[in-house]
């Protein structure tokens, strides 16, 4: 390559190089405080208080002289995802680091690694860990998912954290019953020592200011406020998509159709380890006082729904207020509830506050595939308040009035029974097939003509002509399905 050649393209990095130099922000380096404080603040608002038996939390200096942090977690954090959503911090704080900064003059802290992140089967740093514990008054264990276990593109096989941690946290349970478990993950895990632990933390990944966020939470300079936004199963036996995930050969079926995560569990009614919308805090709240704008109100019209509520405890928190709405008697199969609404509330200690949410006929609406739009059915529905979807403290009952004007959409794989169940549409079947539906013979027959009707019942219309050996043509059947087609209906 020509010397003079090489220099020129030089000139043309160069020149890219000092344009980026010259348009670099001052000042930036004055805002990178503010921001990982605000970090901090962020990730507080975000770790979920699982558990916490007998009020061992918060810590305080006064009741716990020594604290234990056990786990590599504490020196080596997980803060963030990875694959395309890894980021390069300016800083990122170490749990121990920050734990022993800012309480290492009030207690004395004391570590133990407890675990490889790299080997998840390695134990033999259990026993030191458990004699850490044993001379402490509380042990903190940080435990959760390595990267490895969760990644863009890599499905997880199960829900288990890694072999180490949960024989870690098994054998300090043995020794220490002032044991809290801090969880790092970005989704739901199994935990086999859930009865057997004092408190849980869900910190998730909490960026580069997370670790800061779980000493907040740990000691009070937070009340914890997050509620969990996914069912955390006691197995994963349990989870909906179990049977058709991942598939085979190539295909996935997505079977569990709109019974998604807290639906599903409803619907089955299973019990999870820690249901959706779940989240404790350092306070107590009361609802009360909950009113609906109206008792009965159309589709084109909205709803307005207030309730109180008040912080009972004796420390300032935050609560996560939310509304489900339940359609017990819809034509088409629907979740038990849906979440509809949340708002989230700051009270002082004994403050009270209204909280107000508005629905619109959308949020009673379910999605007909077949008239290929959204419907609001008439009937009752059932508005609920609470604090998870498993924890409802309060509810009224309204009634709507669809005002929406539907054609039919029967074709030739409709059941029968949808058709005799109509009352539009039974005096045409009876017309259409008197000898066999809608009739009771008086000669001793009744028996089999009944068993005959709930029969051709669970037919499609198609099967007609079939059942009843040509006495019901298919033109007829073609003519049927036209005819109540074309009326309409108010769902």
């Amino acid at each position: 390559l020509d010397e003079a050649r090489l220099d020129e393209l030089v000139r043309e990095i160069l020149a890219v190089v000092l344009k980026a130099d010259a348009s670099a922000r001052t000042g930036a380096d004055q805002k990178l405080e503010a921001h990982h404080a605000l970090a901090r603040q962020v990730a507080s608002e975000a770790i979920v208080l699982l558990k916490n038996d007998d009020g061992l939390l918060p810590l305080s200096p006064d009741r716990h002289k020594k604290i234990a942090v056990v786990g590599e977690f504490a020196v080596e954090p997980r803060y963030q995802g990875n694959g395309s959503s890894e980021v390069k911090p300016p800083r990122v704080d170490r749990f121990l680091d920050i734990i022993r900064a800012e309480y290492g003059e009030e207690v004395d802290v004391s570590y133990a690694q407890g675990y490889e992140l790299d080997d998840d089967k390695e134990l033999s740093l259990i026993p030191e860990a458990v004699r850490t514990a044993q001379a402490a008054d509380v042990v903190l264990v940080l435990a959760g998912l390595p990267q490895q276990y969760e990644s863009e593109g890599i499905d997880r096989t199960h829900i288990d954290l890694p072999p180490s941690h949960n024989a870690l946290i098994a054998e300090i349970a043995k020794a220490q019953k002032n044991l809290v478990v801090v969880l790092t993950n970005g989704s739901a895990v199994a935990m086999p020592w859930v009865n057997d632990v004092t408190a849980i933390l869900e910190s998730w990944l909490g960026g580069q200011a997370g670790a800061g966020a779980v000493a907040d939470v740990l000691f009070g300079a937070v009340n914890p406020s997050g509620k969990l936004t996914e069912t955390f199963p006691a197995r994963l036996q349990d989870t909906p998509a179990f049977l058709n995930f991942p598939g085979e050969e190539g295909e996935a079926i997505y079977g569990e159709r709109m019974f998604v995560g807290y639906r599903y569990f409803d619907v089955k009614e299973i019990k999870p380890l820690f249901p959706f919308g779940h989240g404790l805090s350092y306070t107590t709240f009361a609802y009360d006082d909950m009113t609906v704008s109206s008792r009965t109100i159309t589709d084109r019209e909205g709803l307005t729904v207030t309730a109180s509520i008040e912080n009972t405890g004796e420390v300032a928190g935050k609560e996560v207020v939310q509304l489900y709405v339940s359609d017990p008697a819809s034509r088409l199969q629907r979740p038990v509830r849906e979440l509809k609404g949340f708002t989230k509330v700051s009270l002082e200690p004994g403050e009270r506050q209204e909280v107000r949410f508005t629905l619109s006929a959308r949020d009673f609406s379910y999605y007909d595939s077949k008239q290929a739009r959204w419907i609001a059915e008439s009937g009752e529905f059932e508005i609920s308040i609470g604090a998870s979807s498993r924890d409802l403290r309060l509810g009224e009952t309204i009634q709507l009035q669809s005002t929406q004007e539907l054609n039919y959409a029967f074709d030739e794989f409709t059941f029968l029974r949808e058709l005799w169940e109509n009352e539009q549409m039974q005096p045409l079947l009876i017309e259409l097939m008197p000898e066999w539906i809608g009739s009771q013979t008086a000669d001793g027959k009744a028996l089999a003509q009944a068993e005959i009707q709930d029969f051709l019942l669970d037919q499609p219309l198609i099967k007609m002509p079939f059942f009843t050996a040509g006495e019901v043509s298919p033109e007829q059947i073609v003519a049927l399905i036209e005819e109540c087609n074309a009326m309409t209906y108010r769902p």
